[in-house]
């Protein structure tokens, strides 16, 4: 049985939001470069990422293919402009990353990939490293409203649990001058999970150019934030 018009137009009109809103977040959120995405698999390896280590990885053959290789020289001047462009990097006493979206300092959202438990800067993050890495993922955190308990599991092609299944997250489009030097302040403090629709009333009156999707709507924003921006992304994903 075919949609009717009804239901196709609303179904396109729900599709051309989620890529307005991709493509908003793609603009202010770069994090689909090859040094960000070298550094989130790092990290997700759960110990801190010393600078020479992410210029070798960016120099290796698996990244990218052997018709990108890049040599030592130019990786270690990569990954030095691209951090010059990565707000509120987290460093240890030894001056090594050890977050950067992923982090292995406790924040509210908890991501576990295969190996140690990681955090997230924000909820979106959470869906979205996984779509970047090409890895499922189990999300641990709380409704930002009522402290309920969120569970996700977080597949490549969608998210194969969300529980409460009426969780939502919570969005804020950045200004451009503001997200690239501090992201944190401008965007991650205002994206939470959120029980229902309804624990998120308070929020959402609150934040009049917000807005609120769910964990599966959040997914496909991410796919789409992830594809067409960086084709070395799958390649990177998969090194």
């Amino acid at each position: 049985m075919s949609s009717s018009p009804a239901a196709v137009l609303a179904e396109d009109l729900a599709s051309q939001r989620l890529e307005a809103l991709a493509r908003s977040l793609a603009a202010v959120l770069p994090c689909t470069d090859r040094v960000s995405v070298g550094l989130l698999e790092l990290l997700a390896a759960g110990q801190p990422v010393a600078l020479r280590d992410l210029a070798a990885a960016l120099s290796a053959p698996t990244l990218g293919g052997a018709a990108s290789c890049l040599s030592d020289t130019q990786a270690g001047a990569m990954v030095s402009t691209a951090l010059q462009r990565m707000p509120n990097v987290e460093v240890d006493a030894q001056g090594r990353i050890v977050g950067c979206g992923l982090t292995l300092a406790p924040t509210d959202h908890q991501i576990v990939f295969t190996g140690p438990p990681l955090y997230a800067w924000c909820a979106f993050d959470t869906v979205l490293f996984p779509v970047l890495l090409g890895r499922r993922a189990e999300v641990r955190s709380r409704c930002h409203a009522t402290g309920i308990p969120i569970r996700c599991s977080i597949g490549l092609d969608a998210p194969e649990m969300v529980a409460p299944a009426g969780a939502m997250i919570s969005l804020v489009v950045p200004e451009q001058a503001h997200a690239c030097c501090d992201v944190r302040g401008s965007f991650c403090r205002h994206v939470h999970f959120f029980a229902s629709p309804a624990a998120a009333s308070a929020w959402r009156s609150g934040h009049g150019t917000g807005d609120l999707v769910s964990v599966a709507e959040a997914h496909a924003i991410a796919r789409r934030i992830v594809v067409p921006h960086d084709p070395l992304v799958g390649a990177v994903a998969a090194g």
